[in-house]
């Protein structure tokens, strides 16, 4: 998951509509960057979360680097200074005895719990969390 710091001031300061088409446009950017058989999802009006299967925790890791280095070159349509982003790197549960509807449910609270964690900090950094 790929959260823009500060996406709700941002958001509010500048007003829905050049926010959507600026994260429209990331999303295209990022988008180019991923393989085929990942999958690019808008999850709030600033995050962006990218569903890569059969990919390690590592390599999801050095992926969202890449990701955020692409974002910060995407044009700001509002001029300003640069934009950071933080990313949580996180595998679903593989365990046999799980329900595909409580793996998913378990991988969006741990990672909306990694990325509330972010946000409490000073952002601009990747976290990777430890698969259950």
């Amino acid at each position: 998951m790929l959260d823009i710091d500060r996406g709700g001031d941002l958001l509010r300061q500048h007003g829905e509509s050049i926010f959507e088409r600026y994260i429209d446009q990331l999303a295209r950017t990022l988008c180019a960057t991923i393989r085929q058989t990942d999958v690019a999802v808008k999850y709030s009006a600033w995050s962006l979360v990218f569903i890569l299967p059969d990919t390690s925790i590592e390599n999801a890791q050095k992926l969202a680097e890449k990701l955020r280095k692409i974002a910060g070159s995407v044009r700001i349509p509002w001029g300003g200074t640069d934009l950071t982003f933080s990313a949580v790197a996180a595998q679903a549960s593989s365990r046999p005895s799980d329900e595909i509807e409580d793996g998913v449910t378990e991988w969006i609270n741990r990672t909306e719990f990694g990325l509330e964690e972010l946000r409490q900090g000073a952002g601009n950094t990747i976290v990777p969390l430890a698969t259950p």
